[in-house]
């Protein structure tokens, strides 16, 4: 019978506890490395080990995350997590990087792994690759109305994880380097300093408002027709939030799951937790705009209802008051016969384990011991996180038998209890090393990515380009495109209901010679069959196993994230072709939102921008439809340090180009060919600081 997971967040003991105590089926935590969530307390080896064996003895779930981009330099460190996460007896792992998934499926073949959302997975192809490829549950980006999870739900057999409550980001998860590129600190390695969070002015004018910030998701509204759709499992954000918000957000979404309608002061409760300006479904009912954001709020956050939190579930939080607790029930039966051994059987989830005394049970010279004093004794469980949901006895007449016996008897059953699940076929962990000898020098050759004609007609001029890519949407108003040259793109982002009418485009395109395409995510491999592929450097490649991962599906360059520095990249491996951006404005964030119809009320393709308190401006330009790119405010700039990629064995550096004029585009080319660099304001990226 179907019935979804309830997950929650956890970032301490305490939490998880507070969480499993309100009704959650499972928790999420990380360790203090590898994990999307770099400042949460997080969980110590030991906590790990306390963590799972209370799930366990409840009937709950544990999945650790290991959900951030990994480096060569770091997979030794990677390794000990990997084979810990294993002893520890975690019912899944929660991965972003293809290179972590290969290297779990290479030392831990028995781990479970899970689908971070961010692998930015939004449609069916991108679900069932990574169903293919070993990942039995996939979390959906949170960008999906329930439409679009509808339309993924009736054609995979992967499971699938759906965000029902908590804080949600502009950008596509995966997707965004803006705390990466201005403040050194990568979302996609854990540490984001949450830029969105911060005010900025639209265009001229002098106020500035949180424009970037959403109110938090909540499904109360929608959560009947989710579960409708059957979704495995819903979770809720938050693991840098407290045990009183884990509590609030858990309970009231397990009373809706189970039928029960909230009250208003519980309403209020769950609204007032935890507050960013207010709260949103627009995604999954679809309604998109302003009333998305909260431009204008007090604070950020504010937490109105922590007091009223605090005394309803104070109990729980500190358990002072057992009742509370969430245990899982065991039947004791105890057999008490004159001149035997007695012997208790304790039964759980249908398994039973019997324990015989040592004691023999003799005649009683004064006070018997009794039904109900046996009875008294047994149900005596503690914090052993079992409650006694029924007790048989079966007891001779007149039997002397010490209460330390039945005691004796009760603490080495709930031991047996606690190893049931230990039963189960231990998970394999297999040897594994690898060492990476450095790329040698190579005469690094230039490819560029344009986004109007005129860049396109302006690119072709030049022999020393080798490769254009080329977003689909302007391919039919090229009259002569170079399909030697032409490395086709498809968007970015491609729900179910955008594909067909791209595809058509693809088909056409394909007929009239193309042979090239760009894949900017996982789902692309499955559309572009039959095309020599590129790799974006969105698809967030950082290390060699992410390469490995990818072989097969006939790839012919590989885009190389634009988050490691050179000397990460000199130890990619040797075998695979790779291509770096070493001039453009770098895409800091992808919305589905369009940021300027929700802040003027209408759209239009000329460029905005965004000004911070720095008063630099962060141009936005329009991206598959009515979606935005957020640009960052100076180009990555390396045309006079292309002796530096050569050293590292790169292929070929990549010119992307966006607001450019023809000649602006001309230019750069032409800074490129002569190793000279005249523009001022530039960066270098992160190819010798590197993201932390």
């Amino acid at each position: 019978m179907y019935k979804p997971e309830l997950l929650a967040p956890a970032g301490s003991l305490k939490v998880l506890k507070a969480a499993v105590n309100t009704g959650a089926d499972a928790v999420y935590f990380g360790l203090p490395d590898f994990n999307a969530r770099a400042s949460a307390v997080n969980f110590t080896n030991e906590d790990c080990y306390a963590a799972m064996d209370y799930l366990k003895a409840r009937g709950k779930k544990g999945y650790i995350t290991l959900n951030t981009l990994v480096k060569n330099n770091e997979l030794k460190e990677l390794i000990k997590a990997i084979k810990f996460i294993t002893s520890v007896e975690a019912d899944a792992v929660i991965v972003q990087d293809l290179g972590v998934a290969r290297l779990i499926k290479s030392i831990s073949p028995d781990l479970e792994l899970h689908a971070s959302t961010q692998m930015t997975v939004h449609n069916t192809e991108g679900v069932n690759l990574l169903y293919k490829n070993g990942f039995k549950r996939v979390v959906l980006s949170r960008e999906l109305s329930l439409s679009d999870i509808e339309k993924i739900k009736k054609n995979t057999e992967a499971e699938l994880e759906v965000f029902i409550h908590g804080a949600l980001c502009v950008c596509y998860s995966g997707q965004c380097q803006m705390s990466s590129f201005i403040g050194e600190r990568s979302g996609n390695r854990g540490k984001c300093a949450q830029p969105c969070r911060m005010k900025y002015s639209f265009n001229d004018e002098k106020e500035s408002k949180y424009y970037l910030s959403l109110n938090d998701l909540t499904s109360v509204n929608v959560l009947n027709e989710l579960i409708k759709l059957q979704v495995e499992s819903f979770k809720i954000e938050g693991r840098l939030k407290s045990e009183y918000y884990a509590a609030t957000v858990v309970d009231s979404y397990r009373k809706i799951i189970d039928g029960e309608k909230l009250t208003k002061d519980e309403l209020d409760l769950l609204y007032t937790i935890f507050n960013r300006g207010g709260y949103t479904d627009g995604y999954l009912t679809g309604k998109k705009g302003s009333k998305m954001f909260c431009y204008f709020k007090n604070e950020n956050p504010f937490t109105d209802g922590e007091d009223k939190a605090v005394k309803k579930y104070k109990q729980i939080v500190s358990q002072d008051n057992k009742e509370f607790l969430l245990k899982t029930p065991v039947f004791f039966e105890i057999l008490i016969k004159k001149g035997e051994s007695p012997v208790l059987k304790a039964t759980k989830n249908g398994i039973t384990k019997e324990v015989v005394s040592e004691f023999v049970v003799s005649e009683a010279k004064n006070a018997p011991v009794t039904e109900e004093k046996i009875t008294e004794n047994l149900s005596k469980l503690g914090d052993s996180g079992y409650f006694a949901e029924k007790i048989s006895v079966t007891l001779d007449d007149n039997c002397y038998m010490p209460l330390s016996e039945i005691n004796a008897l009760r603490r080495e059953a709930v031991l047996l209890l606690n190893d049931i699940e230990e039963e189960k076929p231990e998970k394999r962990i297999l040897p594994y090393s690898r060492s990476f000898k450095a790329r040698e020098h190579k005469n690094t050759g230039l490819m560029a990515k344009v986004r109007t004609v005129n860049q396109y007609e302006t690119v072709l001029k030049f022999s020393e380009i080798k490769y254009i890519l080329t977003p689909i949407e302007i391919s039919g108003e090229i009259s002569q495109p170079d399909f030697d040259k032409t490395v086709i793109a498809l968007p970015r982002i491609m729900t179910d209901s955008e594909k067909d009418k791209i595809l058509e485009k693809l088909q056409k395109l394909k007929e009239k010679g193309a042979k090239y395409a760009l894949v900017s995510n996982i789902s692309h491999i499955e559309y572009l069959k039959g095309f020599e592929l590129f790799t974006d450097p969105f698809m967030n490649i950082t290390n060699s196993l992410a390469l490995e991962e990818l072989e097969g599906y006939n790839i012919k360059y590989f885009g190389i994230s634009d988050e490691i520095n050179l000397k990460d990249i000199r130890y990619l491996d040797e075998k695979y072709p790779i291509f770096c951006a070493g001039y453009g404005h770098t895409s800091l964030m992808i919305t589905e939102n369009c940021l300027k119809k929700s802040i003027t009320g209408s759209c239009n393709k000329d460029v905005c921008y965004l000004k911070d308190r720095m008063n630099e401006k962060f141009k936005i330009i329009c991206s598959d439809g009515c979606r935005n790119e957020i640009l960052n405010p100076h180009p990555v700039m390396v045309a006079d340090k292309q002796e530096d990629f050569r050293k590292c064995g790169i292929d070929f550096i990549l010119l992307d180009f966006t607001v450019e004029s023809a000649e602006e585009t001309e230019n750069i080319i032409n800074m490129f060919i002569t190793e000279k660099n005249s523009l001022s304001k530039i960066t270098r990226g992160h190819f010798y600081r590197g993201a932390k």
